[in-house]
């Protein structure tokens, strides 16, 4: 049974965790996705102030969520159509110059993380990737993942 959140099958509180001890600065967000669903499961103090309330700040990540599905459609034009010898694409990493989204695939699910710009991200990854293995293996071992 997945932990923290309802839409993925991974131990989601988990993530939060690794996220935090891998990142070296802040992470303002971090949500689990599919493509048919989110769940925001961290937001740090400072994201909330960019934000006039709660409402507006959920209605900013539906839209980000919107294009979800762009991600798992170019993952499978990058896999499938451009490069087929690649079996999968792990993460992408968007940067600006305020700040980096990350996000981090498991088949069609993802961990999306808004984090500072010059935050190196391969640990942060690492870590993800190894709650996520270990999480789910004991899930289909049919052993609890708390």
């Amino acid at each position: 049974m997945p932990h923290g959140s309802d839409i993925v099958t991974f131990d989601a509180d988990a993530v939060v965790r690794a996220a935090r001890g891998a990142a070296d600065g802040p992470i303002y967000s971090l949500a689990v996705y599919t493509p048919e669903a989110y769940e925001l499961l961290h937001v740090d103090d400072v994201t909330l102030t960019f934000y006039r309330d709660e409402e507006q700040m959920l209605a900013h990540f539906d839209q980000i969520h919107d294009y979800a599905g762009i991600d798992f459609a170019e993952i499978e034009l990058l896999t499938e159509e451009l490069f087929p010898i690649a079996d999968r694409v792990d993460y992408v990493t968007t940067a600006m110059n305020y700040l980096k989204f990350l996000r981090v695939y498991f088949d069609r699910e993802g961990i999306f993380l808004a984090l500072a710009p010059d935050e190196p991200v391969t640990p942060v990854i690492e870590a993800l990737r190894e709650v996520v293995d270990e999480t789910t293996s004991r899930s289909e071992d049919g052993e609890s993942a708390s």
